[in-house]
């Protein structure tokens, strides 16, 4: 894909997207374990932050520390991940988020039931597997607090109306720049009731949207762009969206990258 086709509104499902598999990762080889990359920079340079949407079967997972060089954003839609960071145990439920700053480890995860991760990196990765730190450089901090991985409930955070929005459209900062000092990449959550709509500034950064609840209709350069629950759209920097249509009720997960 080259640059010039990401200048239009691109709606993804990530089942159309090929598996890609680390052969340095016993889940991946075994198919237990599913990455797809939604949005990459191996396929288009010009891309500032990627996303992966990641498949789990039931059973161990990360049995070693691992961290990595870019900054992480996840959103959970599944229960069933435990991840160990930090110490401590997290057991994930659907609608949390985790932030995993650039060089912030966990020691492992145990995969309780079949669950998806859906998780962007800013800046985006440069190709498939060199993003991970190598585990004898893991922990070997500068001067300073180490840098730790965060959980956030989604549902427990406070909501505000969201600029350009109808009446009752809602935005929820999940991880920002200025309440958390984010630098890379940033997510929040935009609640559509149905029958409403707002105008989206052209941005001046990439933005992933991901459809959690409902379907969306995005109007961009006079054409309607129609996302459903579980797909993806990818809004490259500067691309306009005259009008987002909720015709049911519709929840967004969106990436924004870089932080600003």
């Amino acid at each position: 894909m080259n640059a010039s086709t990401t200048r239009k509104l691109r709606v993804i499902d990530p089942m159309d997207v090929e598996p890609m598999k680390n052969p340095s990762q016993p889940r991946h080889v075994s198919g237990k374990a599913r990455h797809r990359r939604v949005v990459s920079k191996i396929e288009d340079p010009d891309v500032q932050i990627d996303i992966g949407f990641n498949m789990f079967d039931a059973g161990p997972g990360a049995s070693e520390p691992y961290a990595y060089y870019s900054d992480e954003m996840c959103y959970l839609p599944t229960e069933g991940l435990e991840v160990i960071s930090n110490g401590q145990s997290v057991m994930v439920k659907r609608g949390h988020a985790m932030w995993r700053p650039a060089g912030a480890s966990s020691e492992g995860t145990c995969h309780h039931a079949d669950n998806i991760s859906i998780c962007a990196f800013g800046p985006a990765r440069m190709d498939p597997w060199s993003h991970r730190i190598p585990p004898e450089d893991i922990g070997n901090w500068p001067a300073g607090e180490a840098p730790k991985v965060m959980f956030r409930d989604v549902d427990s955070l406070d909501s505000e109306p969201l600029k350009g929005g109808d009446e009752g459209v809602t935005v929820k900062y999940i991880y920002s720049a200025a309440r958390d000092g984010a630098r890379k990449i940033e997510m929040s959550a935009l609640r559509f009731p149905a029958g409403t709509s707002a105008v989206l500034d052209a941005p001046v950064r990439d933005e992933i949207y991901y459809v959690d609840i409902g379907e969306i209709n995005f109007i961009s350069g006079g054409e309607t762009f129609t996302a459903a629950k579980g797909q993806f759209v990818y809004r490259a920097r500067g691309v306009p969206i005259e009008r987002a249509v909720a015709g049911i009720d519709a929840t967004l997960i969106r990436w924004q990258g870089p932080a600003q």
